[in-house]
């Protein structure tokens, strides 16, 4: 099965052609990294993948569905199967570990419910359903921070952060998990443990990752294939166990 395919994928700015007419597919399992340059056009790929920028031509389709023609309705439903954690983790500072990874099931409370009130009920942990922060609790143990559940966000490391971004992701259920520069804000050593979970987690959940990344290292050791994008084509796409570090160094020149 096919998660995610991009065909012919188009996108400029000001004129300047950051994706060239793209061509890949991700298999469902299948962890994916994407590197290259900055500007080589990493984000607006994951942008456009999740029509959070709209590509000039092309088209993109994820769980066999086509994404440039759905509904508002329907993309809100689509990205609810789709985890999402960025560099930047957006938590929200003031409230707790548990209620930030609570609000990973807000997308779920409102594609079921005509009036936003359920989703309201799960800004806290405090007036979530049992079964919801049950849930959360099991999702911060699979990122090691179970005992941090009623600390503020604000008072955690950046490492701890990042994890719990990621658990807030698992509590969509994804199939999909796409991530951009996960570990780029981190020290090395917080940077890569998270990677390491973040791979461990979604091999043991079947779950289909893409993650951008500028380290080559983490390229290699955390995906089972490697597209470069440069000049806005794609210069390389191969299985990691047929590369090595030095082979990707010129995809950054």
């Amino acid at each position: 099965m096919i998660v995610l395919k991009i065909a012919d994928l188009r996108k400029s700015y000001n004129g300047k052609m950051v994706l060239d007419g793209l061509n890949f597919e991700v298999p469902k399992g299948e962890a994916l990294s994407i590197i290259g340059s900055n500007g080589a056009g990493k984000s607006t790929l994951i942008k456009c993948a999740l029509f959070l920028t709209k590509p000039d031509s092309g088209s993109i389709d994820i769980f066999d569905s086509r994404v440039n023609s759905m509904s508002q309705l329907k993309l809100r439903k689509m990205r609810s199967n789709v985890g999402v954690v960025f560099q930047k983790h957006n938590l929200v500072p003031r409230l707790s570990v548990l209620s930030n990874v609570i609000h990973g099931s807000i997308g779920e409370a409102n594609n079921k419910s005509i009036l936003p009130l359920s989703a309201i009920g799960r800004w806290t942990h405090a007036t979530a359903p049992n079964s919801i922060r049950s849930k959360a609790v099991n999702c911060l143990r699979m990122v090691g921070l179970e005992p941090l559940a009623l600390k503020r966000a604000d008072s955690l490391s950046g490492g701890q952060s990042q994890r719990v971004a990621i658990a807030r992701a698992l509590m969509q259920d994804p199939e999909l998990i796409i991530a951009d520069e996960p570990a780029a804000s981190l020290d090395p050593i917080a940077g890569q443990q998270v990677m390491s979970l973040f791979f461990k987690l979604c091999k043991e959940k079947k779950i289909t990752l893409l993650f951008t990344s500028h380290n080559t290292d983490q390229a290699l050791d955390y995906a089972d294939r490697i597209i470069a994008l440069k000049n806005g084509n794609i210069s390389l796409n191969e299985k990691t166990d047929a590369l090595k570090s030095e082979d990707l160094i010129s995809e950054y020149g």
